[in-house]
């Protein structure tokens, strides 16, 4: 306000802003983040936050990405470039999850997939996959192990069940012969890759071939 004085009388009052500006503050240093995390995941100091707290922080090695410091007093919200430095993942410490981790024998390779750390590890620059004893029943194994972005090795253990074969008799379950009919084929056939043998429990009576026919002998 100006008020008059001297030959001067009244008074006049004007307004002006006094605009706020950028936060001096420094931006943090020494932030460290491992492969895989978010940038919700590095702590800020009070009144900081990510610009994208939910971007992946990227791959090993030194990253920057924008943070914001609130606006407060005479200062206005201001964005700061923030360095951080990106360590590689542990496999040995990461989480992994098999998908089936049970299984029953195929005959074939059974190959699980595989999560870790709940899917936020892509392989591709992450980790190699192979699989070890992983055809016949018994414990198998998925064998992790890192390289660009990971380092260590993971193995985790599945299981694949014997399978029950299911057995067919085409000439059905109960037959009836005698002595002197002409020798007849059982028609048998197994499922799930299963091995059909064959024996007679008395040879007195009947035999039988490895092709399952059957010849009476006697009664």
């Amino acid at each position: 306000s100006i008020k008059g004085v001297g030959n001067y009388g009244g008074e006049v009052v004007r307004k002006f802003t006094i605009a706020p500006i950028e936060n001096p503050a420094e931006a943090p240093t020494g932030l460290k983040a491992v492969y895989g995390d978010k940038f919700s995941s590095i702590s800020l100091p009070e009144g900081w936050v990510w610009e994208k707290p939910d971007a992946p922080v990227g791959d090993v090695g030194t990253v920057t990405a924008k943070a914001v410091i609130a606006a407060t007093g005479n200062y206005k919200e201001t964005e700061k470039i923030i360095t951080i430095e990106v360590l590689a993942r542990k496999l040995e410490e990461a989480v992994v999850v098999l998908s089936p981790e049970t299984a029953v024998y195929t005959g074939e390779e059974i190959r699980p997939s595989v999560r870790i750390d709940g899917g936020i590890l892509p392989a591709e620059d992450t980790y190699t996959v192979t699989y070890k004893d992983n055809i016949n029943a018994g414990t198998a194994s998925v064998i992790l192990k890192g390289t660009k972005n990971c380092t260590g090795e993971a193995v985790k253990e599945f299981t694949i069940q014997k399978v029950t074969p299911k057995l067919t008799i085409g000439a059905g379950t109960v037959i009836t012969k005698k002595m002197g009919d002409v020798p007849f084929a059982l028609e048998a056939s197994i499922s799930n890759q299963g091995v059909l043998t064959y024996q007679s429990s008395n040879e007195a009576v009947l035999t039988i071939d490895t092709a399952g026919v059957v010849t009476v002998k006697g009664t």
